[in-house]
């Protein structure tokens, strides 16, 4: 069993990867022969990072992912998080950009798409303000916009 919960306690590059170094901007300084493992960032039983989504541009990729944390009190919340790096070793700490908010929980970053001189990213809410293991009926879709993918 824990073969099988380990994945989700970790945010790894995955096959995504080996695209996007081949097309990176220039001064990017990544390469794969330098990556030791996959995992970027390892989690532990208060903390899990999971759904990666990689994106590269501008010289540095960014890495969109769901950040679950669980209380002392067992309360679980889902935040939205991003990372960066220039060379797919070193990363940023995790940047939290979505609430606190169980009602919400926002996750499952899915892709980031230019509209004008916008920058829009697919997420979704698992909201579980009755401590349900899964979101409930009202878990939806939404979108985000962000000029600097950073704010």
């Amino acid at each position: 069993m824990k073969q099988l919960i380990k994945p989700f306690r970790t945010v790894a590059l995955i096959g995504a990867v080996h695209l996007c170094s081949s097309v990176h901007a220039p001064g990017s300084e990544a390469r794969l022969d330098k990556l030791g493992s996959p995992v970027i960032f390892r989690g532990d039983s208060r903390n899990a990072y999971r759904d990666p989504m990689l994106m590269c541009g501008d010289g540095c990729f960014r890495l969109f992912f769901t950040k679950v944390e669980i209380e002392p009190d067992d309360r679980v919340f889902s935040y939205t998080a991003w990372s960066k790096s220039r060379d797919l070793v070193t990363w940023t700490q995790p940047v939290k950009f979505t609430p606190r908010d169980q009602n919400l929980n926002y996750g499952s970053p899915g892709n980031i798409v230019r509209d004008g001189d916008e920058w829009v990213l697919c997420l979704q809410t698992y909201p579980r303000p009755n401590g349900e293991r899964f979101g409930n009926e009202t878990s939806r879709i939404w979108t985000m916009r962000s000029k600097d993918l950073e704010t």
